[in-house]
């Protein structure tokens, strides 16, 4: 049986998104521990969140025409995605290690860009690959959704 690349970009927008939008689903988890390190009350800290979960579904939405034309006129699907993993890996490891919280806040525009550019737009690359049972690759490709918001969920309470 010969292998079909479409399986391995099923694979990739699967580990693509669980990564992004788990990060995005989670992100709630954290603001004990926000509180904790920056010395915030609630609101100021349940700022993070609406931050991240903001700027990301503003990138796609502001920045949607921008990541399009970039990807037809320039640079491709796998730089474009690129660009979104490198700023929500920066992002994510910023936001770990600053000790201000303006700071804080900025990964986290980072964060949301980065989910943004690489994980929302994704399932329409599944698309592109295959012309028969392009539902069950979809399928596949989103099963990510409602896993990636309960994989974290340990994180905080077995730190």
């Amino acid at each position: 049986m010969k292998y079909y690349h479409g399986y391995s970009i099923v694979a990739s927008v699967f580990v693509n998104r669980f990564c992004g939008i788990g990060m995005y689903y989670s992100i709630g988890l954290f603001i004990s521990n926000i509180q904790l390190s920056f010395g915030v009350g609630t609101g100021l800290a349940a700022l993070f969140p609406s931050i991240v979960g903001g700027v990301s579904l503003l990138a796609v939405m502001v920045l949607g025409p921008v990541q399009d034309y970039l990807t037809k006129k320039h640079l491709g699907i796998r730089s474009t995605f690129a660009i979104g993993a490198v700023l929500l890996g920066i992002g994510a490891v910023g936001a770990s290690y600053t000790n201000e919280f303006g700071l804080f806040q900025f990964y986290n525009v980072l964060i949301g860009i980065g989910i943004g550019f690489a994980s929302w737009g994704s399932p329409g690359v599944i698309t592109l690959w295959f012309v028969e049972r392009k539902g069950l690759a979809l399928s596949l490709g989103l099963l990510e959704s409602w896993e990636a918001g309960l994989a974290p969920l340990h994180i905080p309470t077995h730190s």
